[in-house]
């Protein structure tokens, strides 16, 4: 099973890592104004948590140029139900190339707290060996904590695309296997 691992520089200016079209917050490079998510809750404009772009191994969005946005409402942080999968407090979309603006997205009026940006100047790929059967084990509290300390060690807790999941709440709140 292969996950990779992002090698992360921050830029001195905002814009400066925001320009890139891999990074992690900041502001959304290539998303026309109008498709910002806003929260459900609080009607607030989301912040960028990270885009990525298609790569048929990494992260296969299904065509060449495609881009994810991933959003969450950070207006007042706790009070939006961020945790929740359909709360509209978060959002994500994939845009197609021909959508794609091509330059940084104007910060909204209602100023979304934004974090610092990073832009993502390379991968690094990481192998882990599991049967089927440990997979499937990263999904459930009860054989999760049956897992050996060593098979533990080798999952990785950093920002990463790919893999087994590490999960700071229950396991019990995954997503089914293959999500």
């Amino acid at each position: 099973m292969r996950f990779y691992i992002p090698q992360l520089d921050v830029a001195g200016q905002m814009e400066e890592s925001s320009a890139h079209p891999e990074h992690l917050g900041g502001l959304p490079f290539g998303l026309p104004a109008d498709l910002w998510p806003t929260c459900a809750e609080c009607g607030g404009t989301q912040s960028l948590i990270a885009q990525f772009l298609h790569d048929p191994l990494r992260l296969d969005l299904g065509r060449s140029g495609r881009m994810l946005f991933v959003f969450q409402c950070n207006h007042d942080p706790g009070m939006c139900a961020t945790w929740e999968a359909f709360s509209g407090a978060n959002s994500c979309l994939i845009l197609e190339p021909e959508m794609q603006t091509g330059h940084l997205t104007e910060y909204p009026a209602d100023s979304p707290p934004l974090d610092n940006a990073a832009f993502v100047r390379g991968w690094d790929e990481r192998g882990l060996h599991l049967a089927v059967a440990d997979e499937l084990a990263f999904y459930t509290d009860e054989a999760f904590f049956q897992l050996s300390d060593e098979m533990l060690a080798n999952v990785s807790w950093s920002t990463r695309l790919g893999g087994v999941p590490r999960w700071i709440q229950s396991a019990e709140e995954s997503p089914r296997p293959g999500w």
